[in-house]
């Protein structure tokens, strides 16, 4: 099943910026960057609508066959080409810049490198997945885009809804989990972001740059962390920033009116995909606006106004329908769980590739010695990261941007484009400079490109099948690894009971928070939300894993209505050898242990020993 739904989703949006980027008016076309303004504009209207109207599937289906048919009769490569000779230009098969054999078999090769987690796993670490996992089938099942019902009636919460509501209609139309239609929805916008990359150098100079920048990005392992770790929003976020920025850059140069309004409708699509992405495009754009004048590259000040002016009402325009639906929600007065530390600097350096910093100053040092462009908006967009999410001092006098935003998540995430700028130009600077001439003729470009793919698919090949090695691509995140007997359970569950059962799952592990996303029931415990009212915290339930042989017990869940008991392997077994239940064990702490539920006379084992189901009495001997 994670295939099938990485194949059909890769395909479709993949599909739609191959055809549409000949018609676009850029110089070469540019397959990542349509594929994402493609991807924005289906999740864009998809919560317009359903901001206005409410959640319905089929328009989503209607959207897409729009999509698809516009692109089909108006974006062809016959468009591209009919435009050239319009200007008296001859396109021939050399020149007309689509990605050569060799860059398209690195790029699927790093699409199977980044479809790895996803075939390996049965679920991504960390303590994020859940929660999106969660809202997304509360989307799905209650057709609401920022409350809980059906399983948290009561709970409102503030999220940007667009990977949410992604993943609710991709799980519904191909009939997949939510676990495994976000992880693979997750690795689209992995290798989107790549794509960009190599289209970002491609348009910045030529092929050669967008080559060192794509196996920068890559390398540095920042995007791969956010895959593995389940940063899922952040992923299709950052794709829809540096989508806006190519298309800012394009505007500037070229000062045509299409990439303007490419501009604006990623920049509102990034809002409405993850608010502190959204936060990390401003502090990158806004100061580039104050600063570009130090280049040497001329800007014209109309087109640096109407940059400034119209892309953000574009933007507002596109998102000004769920701003009104959740209107209430942004004048709730949160208290944001959210801390601005020191520690986030270690994030930083450390979940972004340690070695990738040096080099990053190395081509600000380049780039300012030519007063490039992009040079000087990577080292303002880095001081201003490291501003919001460390010091505090520019970010203080914007109270409003504190409020909803995750200044770990701001360390981590804000940094990848701008490193990915600077460190893919001094790269390829040291490339060219040194590397080649030593080598001469004894390897050409091609080669290399194949050998250092090739070599990074072996690395992280076996680092995916070796846990020890796995362990060290967390990047500092402490894992959360519900294992694929987790998962068996809790389908089983899913198909196997009532759809109204109430399931008693573990309190303590984030293993257990995976009960409702993927069983498809309502739970006791669930994720904490962020930014959420009226949460349940009624925790009478936690007596029962203290003492769960205790006859008491049985009263208390019946009473509450409890159906089936869920034990996650972690705490069945958690110092059974197992690599990464060890590593969760330790890191929660753990103190039930979940193989005293096997001593209960009240409860009768029902899918070996993780799922339990409460007897009445009078079915008890």
């Amino acid at each position: 099943m994670p295939i099938f739904v990485l194949f059909v989703f890769g395909a479709v949006i993949l599909g739609a910026g191959a055809m549409l980027s000949p018609a676009w008016p850029t110089s070469q076309p540019r397959i990542g960057l349509a594929a994402t303004l493609s991807l924005a504009l289906v999740v864009g209207g998809t919560i317009f609508y359903s901001s206005l109207f409410g959640w319905e599937t089929l328009v989503i289906d209607y959207l897409m066959f729009a999509l698809m048919t516009g692109i089909f009769l108006g974006g062809t490569l016959a468009v591209g080409q009919s435009r050239a000779e319009a200007r008296g230009e001859e396109l021939l098969d050399a020149d007309q810049g689509w990605p050569g054999p060799q860059d398209l078999s690195v790029l699927a090769c790093i699409a199977l490198l980044l479809a790895l987690p996803v075939v390996l796993l049965p679920v991504p670490f960390g303590e994020q997945a859940q929660t999106y996992g969660l809202m997304a089938l509360a989307m799905r099942d209650g057709e609401m885009l920022n409350m809980l019902a059906p399983f948290l009636p009561d709970v409102a919460y503030l999220h940007a809804p667009g990977f949410n509501a992604l993943t609710a209609y991709l799980s519904q139309q191909l009939n997949a989990g939510l676990h495994t239609v976000q992880f693979a929805a997750g690795a689209v916008a992995a290798l989107l972001n790549v794509w960009l990359a190599y289209d970002f150098g491609a348009e910045l100079r030529n092929k050669r740059l967008g080559r060192a920048m794509a196996l920068v990005m890559l390398a540095s392992l920042g995007v791969y962390g956010l895959l593995i770790n389940g940063h899922y929003p952040a992923l299709m976020a950052l794709a829809f920033t540096q989508g806006f920025f190519i298309y800012a850059l394009r505007y500037l140069r070229h000062q045509y009116p299409a990439d303007l309004i490419g501009a604006g409708l990623l920049m509102g699509a990034t809002f409405i995909s993850d608010i502190s992405v959204f936060v990390v495009l401003l502090i990158g754009f806004v100061p580039w606006l104050a600063t570009m004048w130090l280049a040497h590259e001329r800007v014209s000040v109309r087109a640096w106004g109407l940059l400034a002016v119209v892309a953000p009402v574009i933007a507002l325009a596109g998102v000004a329908p769920w701003l009104a639906d959740a209107g209430d929600l942004f004048r709730v007065d949160f208290e944001s769980p959210f801390v601005r530390s020191v520690d986030h600097l270690y994030v930083m350096v450390q979940n972004n590739g340690v070695w990738l910093w040096p080099l990053a100053f190395f081509g600000i040092w380049l780039g300012w010695q030519q007063r490039d462009l992009i040079a000087i908006l990577a080292a303002g967009w880095l001081l201003m990261v490291l501003d919001f999410a460390v010091t505090g001092g520019v970010a203080a006098i914007f109270p409003p941007l504190n409020r909803f935003i995750d200044f770990h998540a701001i360390g981590w995430h804000g940094v990848i484009i701008p490193l990915m700028l600077v460190g893919g130009s001094a790269a390829l600077w040291l490339w060219e400079m040194h590397v080649q001439p030593r080598l001469g003729r004894s390897l050409n470009y091609r080669q290399i490109y194949a050998l250092s793919a090739a070599g990074m698919f072996a690395l992280l090949s076996v680092a995916a099948l070796n846990q020890p090695l796995r362990g060290l691509l967390t990047l500092g995140v402490p894992p959360a690894h519900a294992t694929r007997a987790d998962v068996s359970a809790l389908r089983w569950i899913s198909e196997q009971t009532d759809p109204d059962a109430l399931i008693l799952n573990h309190p303590q592990t984030a293993e257990g928070a995976w009960t409702p996303v993927i069983a498809e029931r309502r739970a006791v415990f669930y994720p904490l939300i962020p930014f959420a009212l009226n949460q349940p915290d009624d925790d009478s339930l936690r007596a029962f894993w203290e003492n769960p042989a205790d006859e008491a017990n049985a009263a208390l869940l019946r009473s509450a209505g409890v159906d089936y008991v869920f034990v996650p392997q972690i705490a069945l077994d958690s110092a059974g050898g197992d690599f990464w239940r060890d590593v969760a064990a330790g890191r929660a702490g753990l103190r039930y242990d979940g193989r005293d539920v096997a001593r209960a006379a009240y409860l009768e084992p029902v899918y070996g020993e993780s799922v339990y189901r409460v007897v009445a009495p009078d079915d008890m001997d």
